[in-house]
């Protein structure tokens, strides 16, 4: 399986979102000589530092919920048993509101009713309509478009579809998507359980089976491109004399609340040779602590670079200030460069 630039875009954004919610951070060297997803999963697990406790989620997922459908539905918990069919406890006529009291009781979103395949695609059909009359018609464009999301809305709260079937599958379901939500010992976690968790959530992520996945290498991945956060940082390292110490590059973004984790940037650099190492951190410790652009790195930065974009995005960061300063300065320097 070749990972597509969609997918090297969910990868960040899933560690974002175990950065948030595991409350740690990726240091900027760490993801450079991760290969594979395993390897990532590994090191993912090994970052949270939330006391670990050894007792089973998926145990505790079904407590929750059973308790959460007696007290809604006004029934006895011991009726709801694992292998209970849903469609048993919820009638077809007033699913969507039931499911709704339910995700109220357990205090999140179960993500259990999806509408036909039907009208997904004509809700798909009518998006894309809307799409293309936003530039030919604009406003006839925009009444699609919001007539387009309020149909999907209703579609959602007048299906009768669920995509699980049994306690069970909801359990597991709800053990996966809401972890730390359904422990008993809130701020713990099962490190023997979290990989499994973090594979199902990739799994997600990227719409592909772990087999999939599995075969994945991330190393000379020629799909891998960069974005307006990755050429900023290439254009950091160019310049002369450059932002090019780790450390420095780190503090600098930082103080910009930089929204993703350099080291996925430098990774990506890297790996299209358009910077190189020029320093480690010694003989046995062989982190890089410095960079420098190459040639081709410089070419593609010549040929791709767009200083109003890129100053538009460095203002879209929380605290852009020092960053779009350093950014406007450089950009005059290259400037007055290019035309030598």
């Amino acid at each position: 399986m070749k990972l597509t630039q969609y997918d090297y875009e969910n990868i960040e954004d899933y560690l974002r979102h175990l950065e948030k919610e595991y409350d740690f951070k990726f240091e900027n060297n760490e993801l450079e000589n991760v290969s594979n997803i395993d390897e990532l999963v590994g090191l993912a697990v090994a970052k949270v530092k939330l006391e670990n406790v050894d007792s089973c989620t998926k145990q505790q997922a079904f407590y929750k919920l059973r308790k959460a459908i007696a007290e809604t539905k006004n029934i006895d918990k011991k009726q709801i048993l694992l292998n209970t069919k849903i469609s048993d406890i919820y009638s077809e006529k007033t699913l969507y509101r039931d499911i709704k009291e339910l995700e109220k009781s357990i205090g999140f979103n179960l993500g259990i009713i999806e509408p036909s395949k039907v009208l997904l695609y004509v809700f798909y059909g009518t998006l894309a309509i809307s799409l293309l009359l936003l530039f030919l018609a604009f406003k006839t464009g925009v009444a699609v478009l919001v007539l387009s999301i309020i149909f999907l809305k209703l579609s959602y709260k007048f299906s009768k579809q669920l995509n699980v079937k049994t306690i069970r599958e909801l359990t597991i379901k709800i053990s996966n998507e809401n972890y730390l939500k359904v422990r008993s010992q809130k701020n713990s976690v099962n490190k023997n359980e979290l990989a499994e968790v973090f594979w199902h959530e990739l799994s997600y992520y990227l719409n592909s089976e772990k087999a999939e996945l599995q075969k994945v290498e991330f190393k000379n991945d020629p799909s891998i491109k960069i974005r307006d956060k990755d050429i900023l940082v290439l254009l950091l390292i160019a310049v002369e004399p450059g932002v090019r110490g780790i450390h420095r590059l780190n503090l600098i973004l930082d103080r910009a609340s930089f929204p993703f984790e350099v080291g996925l940037s430098l990774k990506k650099l890297l790996d299209l040779e358009y910077i190189s190492v020029e320093k480690h951190y010694d003989d046995t410790n062989r982190s890089p602590v410095k960079y420098v652009p190459t040639e081709k790195g410089a070419k593609y930065l010549d040929a791709q670079l767009n200083e109003e974009k890129m100053i538009q995005y460095v203002k879209s960061m929380d605290n852009p200030d020092f960053l779009l300063e350093l950014t406007t300065a450089i950009l005059k320097k290259k400037r007055a460069e290019d035309l030598k």
